[in-house]
């Protein structure tokens, strides 16, 4: 499961990227914020992956399990957004705050890929433990 999970991810991460490259392009706004949105889509995909291990390695051992590690890396993918955004701040010094539309952005396509995976990763094992049963 992780494997397909991993791949779907970069699939993704991949697709970001090319919009990223365009929208930077082609919209000035964007541009002084670049290197800081190309850095978030690194994050994101670094905490994505590290979130769908955790995820699927609950998902192995229990149902207790997967909801715990999930919830835990929610407040973990929180924490870590914050200090990210933090040091960015206090290293870069923004003139504006528009450098963190990005962020957002790639935060809820992120987060919806997690929850969709993660979503149909319990079905198909739920599945699992039903057929063994039978």
């Amino acid at each position: 499961m992780f494997r397909s999970f991993s791949t779907r991810l970069i699939i993704l991460s991949i697709g970001l990227a090319v919009i990223i490259a365009v929208v930077n392009y082609f919209i000035p706004l964007f541009q002084p914020f670049q290197n800081f949105t190309w850095l978030s889509l690194a994050f994101f995909f670094i905490v994505t992956l590290l979130t769908g291990y955790v995820g699927l390695r609950g998902l192995e051992k229990s149902a207790h399990g997967f909801v715990a590690s999930v919830n835990g890396m929610v407040v973990l993918k929180l924490f870590m957004s914050v200090i990210f955004i933090i040091t960015y701040v206090v290293i870069a010094k923004p003139n504006s705050a528009v450098f963190i539309t990005s962020f957002f952005i790639l935060y809820v396509v992120f987060s919806v890929f997690e929850i969709r995976e993660l979503i149909m990763a319990q079905k198909i094992r739920r599945k699992e433990l039903q057929n063994e049963q039978h």
